[in-house]
């Protein structure tokens, strides 16, 4: 418990020491510090492994070098983020604590699988209380990476080290705290996938006090991943129909409104707030598209590195093309204008193997609904506590 509450204790202060660090020593160092004690761990297990323990298992020596080899490999792959690797290294640490503080009460295997999930329970409580930070988000992502972190490590003592009191048939408690702990992270994923900014918005709106939540950037968004061959992949809120109709019946109105807000002197990152995605789907993501084209004009004009030059060029050209399919009616009531631009020139910078281009308008679901979500965790709970209840009355019979 006490090393959960060191790690949510850094959660106010992790971004200014992320970019104390970046501005000092560069970004690499967090890949450097986690390269280097999970260096340091392993030599110093296989020390003990080999001149004290005097252990000859080759399987072990296996699965400890492969535990350290996932962690270097993970590390790798969070490369663009390297501080949340830091996130492997503490949720290893606390996997380590969990397991020690539930053997003493539980001597099979079950523990282990308990450990990693009581582990994947705390790693979420802590990218929500960041989401309920400022300038701080949620990221489901970011939950699979600390319980990937804390079940590295379990691996590691389960099939690496083998504790010899670890050897114990199953017994009741130990179902029901396995079943139990599957149940509380069945139900609180369950609770954020229903955390969506209309329901945000409903429960801060009887809560006074957590009104301000309201403001923070969406925990869960629902929407569709639609494909447009001269395009590329669009995600939106909206079906590209609901798009095409909205601008035609409402364009002129909704345009007019943009254009109201632009000449009262209302700047453009407070005109998105204003027509938030939960408000007006709709203008918000219009204004984002807009806006992209808009900075990533500048920022090709700006650049002098090739690649660089063909991402900005290619984003220019693609959120061109969507609001000319889709929110043309809009844009030409709304007084907003293109940079001078040159596109040959930014046709020509595409390079010919450029990749698919992707707009997203937020980090939303687009491969299940919230209703196929709570059902199939419904029908997983049944499934659950049935099958646990059948456990545990073929231990007693045994």
């Amino acid at each position: 418990m006490l090393c959960a509450l060191g790690i949510y204790s850094t959660i106010p202060l992790a971004r200014s020491f992320q970019n104390s660090i970046y501005k000092t020593v560069g970004k690499e160092f967090f890949t450097y510090l986690v390269f280097f004690v999970i260096g340091a761990g392993l030599i110093t297990l296989l020390y003990l492994f080999i001149f004290r323990l005097k252990i000859k298992s080759l399987s072990q020596y296996t699965c400890l070098i492969t535990c350290a080899g996932l962690y270097v490999y993970f590390t790798i792959q969070l490369g663009g983020y390297p501080e949340e690797a830091i996130h492997l290294l503490e949720y290893g640490l606390l996997s380590f604590f969990v397991f020690k503080a539930l053997s003493y009460r539980i001597k099979d295997w079950t523990v282990y699988i308990t450990a990693a999930f009581i582990v994947m329970f705390l790693g979420t409580v802590d990218e929500f209380l960041q989401w309920m930070m400022p300038s701080r988000y949620w990221d489901y992502k970011d939950v699979g990476v600390n319980f990937l972190g804390g079940a590295i490590f379990i691996l590691a003592i389960w099939k690496g080290i083998k504790p010899s009191y670890i050897s114990q048939a199953v017994k009741n408690h130990s179902v029901r705290l396995l079943v139990g702990t599957l149940t509380l992270n069945l139900v609180v994923m369950g609770l954020c996938l229903s955390n969506t900014p209309h329901n945000v918005r409903r429960y801060t709106s009887a809560i006074g006090f957590l009104s301000w939540l309201q403001q923070e950037e969406s925990m869960t968004e629902y929407g569709h991943n639609h494909y447009d061959p001269e395009i590329g992949n669009i995600y939106s809120r909206l079906k590209l129909d609901e798009i095409k109709s909205v601008d035609i019946s409402n364009g002129n109105t909704y345009g007019k409104i943009i254009y109201n807000d632009i000449d009262s002197g209302i700047s453009g990152d407070d005109i998105l707030k204003k027509y938030g995605p939960d408000s007006n789907p709709f203008l918000f993501e219009f204004l984002l598209h807009y806006y992209r084209a808009v900075n990533k004009t500048s920022a090709f004009q700006n650049s002098s590195n090739v690649d660089d030059k063909s991402d900005f060029a290619n984003t220019v050209l693609k959120e061109s093309l969507i609001i000319k399919k889709y929110f043309i009616n809009t844009f030409h009531n709304s007084g907003l204008e293109w940079p001078h631009i040159d596109t040959e020139s930014m046709k020509t910078s595409v390079l010919q193997n450029h990749n698919n281009y992707i707009s997203k308008t937020g980090r939303m679901i687009t491969t299940f609904d919230i209703n196929t979500a709570r059902s199939s965790i419904l029908i997983v709970l049944f499934l659950l506590w049935v099958g646990g209840e059948i456990w545990k009355r073929k231990i007693s019979d045994d």
